[in-house]
């Protein structure tokens, strides 16, 4: 009877330190190996266990975002280029094309930086188009701006024509305003505006090298100079 007794104790004990080897191994395993964070509160100790898979979780979505910015940076800096590119043309003075020049100076910048892909062009043209079809923009894009935008590193602004381009508008524009004016008054008002503006546009440091570019500003100049009167009221 003693010996039974003596016999199952043994083996529950047996049992026992087993179990509690086995739970011990358990803890250490590299499968539950883990960082321990400390953090003080009101003077004592909070213990938080952040696991290595977690972080390796962390770090994948971290440059999966990291990864998605430059991308969306990238469409943003094609968008900007044909956005520049479209004001540089559509210049109705030559302010504007001063101001709207060095955008698109900067923009073809940003591009050789970023160096875009293909990938970003083909987003940006699809917005594009998306934004007109919406009717939230107003320009259609045409093949020929698409091979332009495509061809970036080889486009050169032909800033002659574009300084005449801009000439031509600012006469257009302004011709329409003078005839729409009712009041004598207000017509020679703006008369002696545009005079003053001419002669402002033709001190530009952009345009000194184009002489023809400055005669044609010189004659428009003087003929709304001609139509003011010799005395005005």
């Amino acid at each position: 009877m003693t010996t039974a007794i003596i016999i199952t104790l043994v083996v529950i004990i047996a049992i026992f330190v087993l179990l509690k080897t086995k739970v011990h191994s358990g803890a250490n395993s590299p499968k539950n190996n883990q960082h321990k964070i400390m953090v003080s509160i009101n003077g004592g100790e909070y213990r938080e266990a952040k696991s290595d898979d977690s972080e390796k979780d962390w770090r994948k979505k971290s440059q999966a975002r990291e990864r998605r910015m430059i991308r969306k940076r990238k469409i943003w800096a094609v968008l900007r280029y044909m956005v520049t590119y479209r004001y540089l043309m559509e210049s109705s003075d030559f302010y504007s094309f001063k101001k709207n020049f060095s955008d698109h100076k900067f923009a073809k910048g940003t591009l050789r930086k970023l160096r875009p892909d293909d990938y970003s062009f083909d987003a940006a043209v699809r917005f594009c188009r998306m934004e007109y079809y919406y009717g939230t923009c107003d320009h259609q894009l045409t093949d020929d701006d698409v091979k332009f935008i495509s061809n970036w590193q080889s486009n050169i602004i032909d800033t002659h024509d574009t300084l005449k381009n801009v000439l031509s508008a600012y006469k257009e524009h302004w011709d329409g305003v003078l005839a729409s004016y009712v009041r004598p008054s207000a017509r020679i008002k703006r008369l002696q505006y545009l005079v003053e503006n001419l002669e402002e546009m033709m001190a530009l440091p952009d345009i000194q090298e184009y002489p023809d570019i400055i005669q044609g500003i010189k004659e428009l100049q003087k003929r709304y100079q001609s139509q003011l009167p010799t005395n005005p009221s």
